[in-house]
């Protein structure tokens, strides 16, 4: 009779919500690209990249820079949640959770900046 070793809670937390994790988060990467896609149209007028309350319109650029950011935004997230797969694999499983929650946060912020620069140039 061989005897199962306990699962720590962290382990639970981790294993029940990665998949959901890398699920929304692939969404909320597609839809930055097709947000991009559909309002950004290519132009050759500056194109405002980051605005400032205090400063005003501080960086200008072409259109096509506005897909930096959904594309910068998928290289941490997906570079998270390997790295947290990675880790979970050798069972440090709090780093591993607080990364992959990290890469959801970092996908999150990442509509926020997006949303401000369609705003902005719409």
């Amino acid at each position: 009779m061989t005897e199962t070793e306990p699962v720590s809670p962290i382990e639970t937390l981790y294993r029940e919500s990665r998949i959901w994790i890398w699920r929304s988060g692939l969404v909320i990467q597609a839809g930055l690209f097709g947000v991009v896609a559909f309002f950004i149209r290519p132009s050759a007028d500056p194109f405002i990249l980051r605005y400032n309350a205090f400063f005003g319109v501080d960086l200008l650029g072409t259109w096509w820079q506005a897909y930096l950011v959904p594309g910068v935004s998928l290289v941490f997230f997906l570079g998270n949640l390997f790295l947290a797969a990675f880790l979970a694999r050798r069972s440090v499983y709090l780093a591993a959770v607080i990364l992959s929650y990290g890469a959801l946060l970092i996908a999150l912020s990442e509509v926020v900046a997006m949303a401000a620069i369609v705003s902005i140039n719409s």
